[in-house]
């Protein structure tokens, strides 16, 4: 009995010590080079899955201001024209890029993480957010981030975040699952984005799972001039 308590106390000092681990240098860098927007002159197409309605969407910031996506594809197949009406008029004010990150480097606390797995070639940690952060954005406080970094050349190949615990962050908002990440590629720019969401809205259960696609980026043509 006494052998099995200490190998159940050394279990429990092992497991407080990767907990408390002190932040890897090589995360810390993939974190400050991990772009947090899509560079402005980037166009790019958006494969997007919204609870099985599926759309196809392309982004070119040199095309006149309301006019910077198009619908190209909606269930597998050449939009009517209707449906593209439809999406111009809902369009035509939105100005922000497809692509944010969940998060902002500077909201990582860096004072310690907890290793997950490591190879030669890369690295897991999960760690949390910053008390400043989870003071600004109560959601933040509440997720756990688990961050995959290659190691050769400092950067973030995948980021999760996934709620601990059932939360309320707004009167009649209630989230009891939260999935939410990226897959980045070598220039920290998507390749796929997802967010799963279990809980109730209003006293009415919703689930929402949204998976995003992105493809065939170029650099944006020159900005037409007027006539």
């Amino acid at each position: 009995m006494i052998r099995r308590a200490s190998r159940g106390l050394l279990g429990l000092a092992l497991a407080v010590a990767a907990a408390g681990a002190e932040f890897p240098a090589v995360v810390g860098a993939a974190l400050d080079a991990m772009p947090v927007d899509l560079p402005a002159e980037l166009a790019y197409t958006m494969d997007i899955d919204r609870n099985g309605r599926r759309s196809t969407e392309r982004y070119d910031p040199s095309r006149p201001a309301g006019a910077r996506w198009t619908l190209m594809a909606l269930q597998g197949r050449e939009p009517s024209a209707a449906e593209l009406a439809e999406y111009q008029r809902h369009s035509a004010g939105r100005s922000d890029p497809g692509y944010r990150a969940s998060f902002r480097p500077a909201q990582v606390d860096r004072t310690h993480a907890e290793i997950v797995m490591e190879s030669p070639t890369h690295v897991t940690v999960r760690a949390h957010f910053t008390e400043a952060a989870a003071e600004s954005d109560g959601t933040l406080g509440r997720l756990d981030l688990t961050l995959l970094v290659r190691k050769d050349r400092p950067s973030i190949v995948s980021y999760r975040l996934e709620l601990r615990a059932s939360y309320a962050p707004v009167l009649g908002v209630k989230m009891h699952a939260l999935d939410a990440g990226a897959e980045l590629d070598e220039a920290g720019r998507p390749r796929r984005t997802w967010s799963r969401f279990h809980g109730r809205i209003f006293l009415r259960s919703t689930d929402e799972i949204i998976e995003v696609r992105y493809r065939d980026y170029a650099p944006a043509a020159a900005e037409p001039r007027p006539d």
